[in-house]
């Protein structure tokens, strides 16, 4: 199946989540070294002068739980939203939910392509609304200690599963060819049993919650953060024998997210260094918005995995690190 991608003709910008952090730092007059501090003096001041001239569009994105420690969430959301003018993506889930439908749809119609769009990704036109000024500035809520526990035990285990992966892939060999198929096929069976979890609740009359889904997605939510309606995906699909049949498909292995996430996975657990605490939330992050965006900001590592596997040439985003600076500077103020 090929994808049409329209991306904005305002330029799109997503940040690792360690530069949100590092920015929020600055602008509360937290110590930074001499480096980081011109660098992130320079970045703030050419991304708002962009975003306020409506030449960049700098959204919110879903990524309180990395913000590391938990006493700078809030600084960092204020950090978003003035760089944002309140623009924010859809929740991933939403996202996700989105590109299933479009690509089972387009199955069902027997077409060969999906049009993929930025406004996609949003609430509504973010376009629209940066150069009318109506954007509704988002409002930050409080997460319950229990939640960030929970949050960061789920991260930490499955931070800890990733890397004993890794651990013996390296060990026997694995390609990162080999771990590719293994990827696909692995996420196939979590949805056909997500699936089937979902059906069978929904015969019980039991709403589907987290409880015993989640157990079983623990390591699956740690690669792609799947959480979305199985069963109505099933019945867009027309019923469990085609969902079934689409899952083995092609047409599902080209879906943006599942084509992005399990490349940079595959990558993650087979290379040479260890995985780091970010690296399963930053994959999450950018197999999500990649289609969307026009720009990355990401870490040296996550820049290589990007031009290494074709995935920014694929879908039309330039990825930059904090070196690439002065590079970033230029395009930024050509835009």
């Amino acid at each position: 199946m090929d994808l049409h991608i329209e991306k904005s003709r305002i330029a799109i910008i997503w940040l690792d989540s360690s530069i949100i952090i590092k920015l929020a730092k600055l602008k509360n007059g937290r110590q930074l070294n001499p480096v980081d501090t011109d660098r992130l003096n320079r970045l703030y001041d050419v991304l708002s002068e962009r975003v306020h001239n409506a030449r960049l569009i700098c959204p919110i994105a879903h990524q309180r739980e990395e913000y590391e420690p938990k006493d700078m969430a809030e600084d960092c959301f204020r950090m978003q939203q003035e760089l944002s003018m309140g623009a924010q993506f859809l929740a991933a889930e939403n996202i996700q939910f989105i590109q299933f439908r479009q690509a089972i749809e387009a199955r069902n119609q027997r077409k060969r392509q999906v049009n993929v769009s930025y406004r996609d990704a949003f609430p509504c036109d973010p376009v629209i609304l940066i150069k009318t000024g109506r954007f509704i500035p988002a409002r930050y809520v409080t997460t319950p200690e229990l939640s960030i526990y929970q949050m960061a035990r789920m991260k930490n285990w499955g931070n800890q599963e990733l890397e004993r992966l890794r651990t013996e892939n390296v060990t026997n060999g694995t390609t990162f060819e080999d771990q590719l198929a293994v990827e696909h096929t692995s996420i196939s069976q979590v949805l056909r049993k997500v699936e089937e979890d979902w059906q069978r609740l929904r015969r019980q009359g039991i709403p589907p919650g987290p409880d015993g889904i989640w157990q079983f997605l623990t390591v699956c939510s740690q690669r792609l953060n799947l959480s979305v309606p199985f069963a109505i995906l099933a019945d867009l699909a027309g019923g469990n024998d085609n969902f079934e049949s689409f899952l083995r498909s092609n047409d599902f292995r080209s879906v943006p997210h599942v084509d992005i996430g399990c490349k940079l996975f595959a990558y993650l657990v087979t290379r040479n260094t260890p995985i780091r605490t970010g690296d399963a939330m930053d994959v999450q992050q950018l197999s999500v918005v990649i289609p969307y965006c026009d720009i990355v900001l990401v870490d040296n590592d996550m820049k290589d995995a990007l031009g290494k596997h074709d995935i920014c040439q694929k879908y039309r985003c330039r990825a930059y690190t904090m070196r690439d600076l002065a590079t970033l500077e230029t395009y930024i103020g050509q835009l």
